[in-house]
């Protein structure tokens, strides 16, 4: 609905009980017949209620922006900022002025200034999602290195170099006929990075296969399958998941990014 400023004083005065008798009758019996207007009317009202005994000035906006702006207007935090919007008020506004003139577009801007501050608030403090903890998370810098200084033009430098400059696809191509050519050796390190290859390009079912193969292995490294796991669950979407193979690696403060899981899975919690 359109508030244009006849109809602003209109409600104006009737919320400031500045109507006689014969006009708030009237003006009732419009709202009784015209839903839209009275849906603003009580929006307002709330929003009167809110801000205490401050006016707030009636703006030519929509309907629509009305109910969206008086939703924020809710809870502790809302009306405290309020109170501090009021007290800034009062040294601006002059006693013996009822109407709003030059105030109208102050108090536009500090309804403005409300909803910039409380959207940031609220979107700051609202639960992270699990592709946010994963991104938090996901760190590579504790992978293994294959170069060595007396070699590196080794096929595993290589594709560790490929993997290095997000060249996953050609990297994960080199590891697995790295991996066809020695099938009689167990190595978890290129086992882990099979995985993670495969965890890069969103292949969560493979990724989380080549892991358990490494958790199941008689190898030193078996636990770093613990932490990888949980993040491909976390990137999958699967917060329950995760937090399942969290609580196995947080067992054993030996286990890799033991302190790093302990604070995960407070967030997941």
């Amino acid at each position: 609905m359109n508030l244009d400023d006849n109809i602003s004083k209109r409600i104006r005065a009737y919320l400031d009980n500045e109507m006689s008798s014969i006009e708030r009758l009237n003006f009732e019996k419009e709202l009784s017949n015209n839903q839209e207007l009275m849906d603003t009317v009580s929006i307002l009202k709330k929003m009167d209620t809110v801000y205490s005994d401050t006016d707030w000035d009636l703006y030519s906006g929509n309907l629509s922006d009305l109910k969206e702006t008086s939703n924020l207007f809710k809870g502790e935090d809302i009306t405290a900022f309020s109170n501090q919007v009021k007290t800034a008020e009062s040294n601006y506004y002059q006693p013996d002025r009822k109407k709003f003139k030059s105030f109208i577009k102050y108090a536009s801007s500090i309804a403005a200034a409300v909803l910039i501050l409380f959207s940031g608030y609220y979107f700051l403090n609202k639960a992270p999602t699990s592709l946010d903890l994963y991104n938090d998370y996901y760190n590579l810098k504790d992978l293994p290195s294959f170069t060595t200084k007396s070699n590196t033009e080794n096929s595993l430098s290589k594709a560790e170099n490929l993997f290095k400059t997000k060249h996953y696809k050609e990297a994960l191509e080199m590891f697995i006929a790295i991996e066809s050519k020695n099938k009689n050796t167990y190595n978890p390190n290129l086992n882990l990075y099979i995985a993670i290859c495969y965890l890069e390009l969103n292949h969560y079912d493979l990724a989380l296969k080549k892991l358990d193969v490494l958790l199941q292995s008689n190898t030193l490294d078996f636990h770093k399958a613990y932490w990888f796991k949980s993040l491909t669950y976390l990137k999958e979407g699967n917060k329950s998941q995760a937090r399942e193979v969290l609580q196995l690696l947080v067992k054993d403060e030996k286990h890799f990014n033991y302190k790093n899981a302990k604070e995960l899975l407070k967030k997941l919690n």
